[in-house]
């Protein structure tokens, strides 16, 4: 099932924004007259255990791509089992009967190939390109991996790790986390919103590969697109001889559940607290690609969203106006504006065909979309044929804003009520837990602290990249008085590559009440200067390299409010024997605005740091910019040993403490 939708904001969704009539340019030069473009015939052949074949000859090069194509993607994967069709074609070259992963790298590599496996949604493709001498050799691997893999369980556990690892960069990331939701809204239980979580990849055995793979590699699931320096008999005998083996598995066939219908506007908003800026998806599906307004379409949205001339960058980018309504589907497009869209599809299109390795990919997905053999022939011809009429017509029956789902990932205490106008909100924290106003709203401190304790203290750490040490920072902890009261100063320094940081916090050492906070970071020219002060009840100061000028703050906060470089002393002073989670009010110098920072201690272990072996705490940190591991020493004070941002191969770890 191939079902296009609008997923980028506003594609779907006009009438959200407004483009207004076609925005003022200086007219470009005339465009030259469209060269002929000669798409290659290809030949279509079936090999004797059912597998179709497509050839496309071209004979500039002595280069050949070999593009299979298995017609089971990641909507096949079971129930709860997210990932599993990737999971399985990345593990194609991890192992086989006759090779392991090495041997199968290093004979890719002996002979200049390059050969690979990736899923989609449809379908599962891997592609062999290799010079024609060698084509032989390539096929015997590719054969090799498709149908004897092992999966063996040592490689399959690494490649989980870095799938896990990748995942969590993506949830720590609001445009990632906005189209994770804008998926799952509008797919629902069709298997086109089964998307991988943590859940579904820990949940996936080695059996589960072995089954899928049983189930889905079939000649009989299959399309060769051949596309290059070959001659037809010639490369059909070398199929017949690699891939002739291979044999059909019944296997009965498999019920697609139907997408959710949406009767009217959906908004859901994802609270990410702290964020800077809003990220939003607009969108409902499409009809399939087999439809025959998908031309006319085409042209609609590159005149509506196609680029830097169309109307939603102009107005969105660079006007950065709002009004209600839109001309593409109560007035036909301005000539000029559709002629630069046709243009640019048309002028655009043969860089897609140039090299066999395009062209393999284009006739392949064309067949599998169930495209007319003529679609990629005389798309040129389709797209010039529209005109401003027949894009109004496919406009006003196809996008229907009325009925669109409106993702938004942001600060919510900032923004929720600025969705107001587009209909009723339902409010998520970002995890996808429903929530309220109420609920989000920062509430002064619950906990107290007394750091009066805490002795002048330098603690080293050392910045980790991928296990390597890529630099260092310390800190230096003191107690001193300050205009008649007992403070602590902190005061850290350091870097990693083009890194620097300074930070500098004080606080009252017996309330544990902030002074005031100072930082300084800079990536190469670029940073981020931050000076903040916390008296009576209000945080002021400025922000400055998030924008020209600097950023003036004043913000009344509540009683207890943490400010930046404080945290650490939050988990060096908490009671963790007796709380197990702890919520403490916080300010985030980026946004200007107070959050709610979370502590959980989730388990107890030993831990290994330069500085030695201790025993910890294992502490997740949330409510930031983005989810943290902790590691805190169990003996009081509880400083802090290790640190994981999520899905970040960066690892903090003490060094030494003296």
């Amino acid at each position: 099932m191939d079902m296009r939708m609008l997923g980028i904001v506003g594609a779907a969704l006009l009438a959200l924004s407004s483009v207004g009539s076609a925005v003022a340019q200086q007219a470009p030069p005339p465009a030259l007259p469209l060269g002929a473009v000669d798409f290659p015939d290809y030949e279509e052949v079936t090999l004797s255990n059912g597998t179709q074949i497509l050839i496309v000859e071209n004979h500039e090069q002595p280069v050949v791509t070999v593009n299979l194509r298995i017609m089971s993607g990641s909507a096949y994967d079971p129930v709860g089992k997210g990932g599993l069709a990737s999971l399985v074609a990345d593990m194609l070259n991890k192992g086989t009967v006759t090779r392991d992963a090495k041997q199968i790298a290093q004979s890719v590599d002996f002979i200049g190939a390059s050969i690979g496996a990736s899923a989609g949604e449809d379908w599962t493709s891997a592609t062999a390109t290799a010079l024609t001498k060698f084509l032989d050799e390539a096929l015997e691997i590719m054969a090799d991996m498709v149908i004897n893999p092992t999966f063996p369980e040592d490689e399959f556990e690494i490649w989980r790790k870095r799938l896990l690892t990748g995942l969590q960069v993506q949830l720590s990331q609001p445009d990632q986390v906005a189209t994770r939701r804008f998926i799952e809204g509008v797919y629902g239980d069709h298997p086109y919103g089964n998307l991988i979580t943590e859940e579904s990849l820990q949940s996936i055995g080695r059996e589960d590969m072995v089954e899928f793979h049983r189930k889905n590699y079939r000649p009989d699931n299959a399309l060769f697109v051949i596309a290059g320096n070959v001659e037809r008999d010639d490369i059909v005998r070398k199929l017949e001889q690699h891939f002739g083996g291979w044999e059909p598995a019944p296997v009965g066939d498999v019920t697609m559940s139907v997408p959710p219908t949406r009767s009217g506007r959906a908004v859901h908003f994802y609270h990410k607290p702290g964020s800077v800026q809003a990220v939003i998806r607009i969108g409902h599906l499409m009809p399939p690609a087999t439809d025959s307004d998908w031309v006319a379409l085409d042209v609609g949205m590159q005149v509506l969203g196609g680029g830097s001339t169309a109307w939603l960058f102009q107005v969105l980018r660079q006007e950065k106006g709002y009004t209600y309504g839109s001309y593409i589907r109560s007035e036909p497009a301005p000539d000029a504006d559709l002629k630069l869209a046709k243009d640019f599809l048309t002028g655009s299109f043969p860089r897609q065909i140039e090299t066999p390795q395009q062209v393999a990919g284009q006739v392949a997905t064309a067949r599998l979309r169930g495209l007319p053999d003529d679609y990629l022939e005389k798309y040129r011809d389709r797209v010039a044929a529209v005109n401003a009429a027949e894009v109004q017509r496919v406009a006003a029956q196809h996008l229907q804003p009325d009925k669109a789902l409106v993702v938004v990932v942001g600060d919510a205490t900032e923004i929720y009520d600025k969705l107001a106008p587009f209909g009723a909100v339902k409010l998520f924290d970002v995890e996808g837990n429903p929530t309220t106003l109420a609920a989000l709203a920062v509430t002064a401190a619950a906990f107290s602290f007394d750091a009066t304790g805490i002795q002048p203290t330098t603690l080293v750490y050392s910045l980790n990249f991928q296990g390597n040490p890529v630099g260092e920072i310390t800190t230096q902890v003191g107690r001193e008085s300050l205009d008649g009261r007992d403070v602590v100063r902190s005061k850290t320094a350091g870097g990693a590559m083009t890194m620097t940081m300074e930070q500098e916090v004080v606080f009252e050492a017996a309330t544990f009440t902030g002074i005031e906070s100072h930082a300084s970071q800079k990536m190469g020219a670029r940073g981020i200067d931050i000076d903040l002060v916390l008296e009576g009840g209000v945080v002021t100061g400025t922000v400055a390299g998030m924008s020209e000028q600097p950023q003036q703050i004043n913000a009344e906060v509540v009683d207890g409010t943490l400010l930046p470089g404080m945290d650490d002393y939050m988990i060096w002073l908490a009671d963790f024997d007796a709380n197990q989670q702890i919520e403490m009010p916080a300010f985030n110098a980026q946004s200007g605005s107070p959050y709610t920072l979370k502590l959980r201690v989730v388990g107890e272990t030993t831990v290994t740091v330069p500085a030695g072996e201790f025993e910890a705490y294992q502490v997740e940190v949330s409510g930031g910019q983005g989810p943290v591991t902790i590691y805190a020493r169990k003996q009081a004070p509880h400083i802090v040993l290790r640190q994981e941002p999520a899905g970040q191969p960066l690892v903090i770890e003490l060094k030494e403490l003296r």
